[in-house]
C-alpha cells in the first residue's frame, strides 16, 4: 500500500514535470520512460533522460567501454617500475607486512619455497609472470 502510494506520487511528480516543460510547446501526447524501484525517469524528445527527484534535472546518460577501461587499468597495475626490479619492500598492514618483491604483491617466501623445492627460473616464472630474473637471483641468494 505504502509502495503504491510512493509509486504514484512519483507518477504524479513526472507528469506535473512534463507537463509544465511542455506548457508552451503542445498537450503532453505520449511518455517514455522506465522504473527503478520508486524512481521514474521520463525520455525528452531530444532523447534525454530526466529523473522525478528533480524533474528538471538532467540525468547523464553514457556507455562505457568497460573492456578497454578493464585493459588498460589491469596494465597500469602489472608495469613495474625499472627501480622495482630485484628490490624487495615490506609495507605495513599489507599482506602481513611480509617481504615483497616491490611493485607487487608477491611475497618473497612464496619464490623461496618455490626455489627449495627445486623449481628452476623458467617454472617460477611461469607462476609468477610479474617477476623477473633478478628477482629470482634475490630469492635464491637468500636460499644460499
Amino acid at each position: 500500500m505504502i509502495r503504491s502510494r510512493s509509486c504514484s506520487l512519483s507518477i504524479r511528480s513526472v507528469l506535473t514535470g512534463v507537463r509544465h516543460q511542455n506548457a508552451r510547446s503542445s498537450p503532453l501526447v505520449s511518455y517514455t520512460g522506465w522504473s527503478l524501484g520508486s524512481m521514474l525517469m521520463r525520455q525528452n524528445p531530444d532523447g534525454g533522460w530526466v529523473g522525478d527527484r528533480r524533474p528538471s534535472q538532467n540525468v547523464f546518460i553514457e556507455t562505457l567501454d568497460l573492456d578497454t577501461i578493464r585493459a588498460d587499468a589491469r596494465r597500469s597495475a602489472q608495469e613495474r617500475q625499472p627501480e622495482h626490479v630485484g628490490a624487495v619492500e615490506s609495507r605495513r598492514g599489507k599482506l602481513g607486512s611480509k617481504d615483497v618483491f616491490a611493485g607487487t604483491r608477491i611475497p618473497v617466501a612464496a619464490v623461496v619455497e618455490y626455489i627449495e623445492r627445486g623449481a628452476d627460473d623458467q617454472r617460477i616464472l611461469q607462476g609468477f609472470p610479474d617477476l623477473c630474473s633478478e628477482d629470482i637471483d634475490y630469492a635464491r641468494h637468500l636460499v644460499s
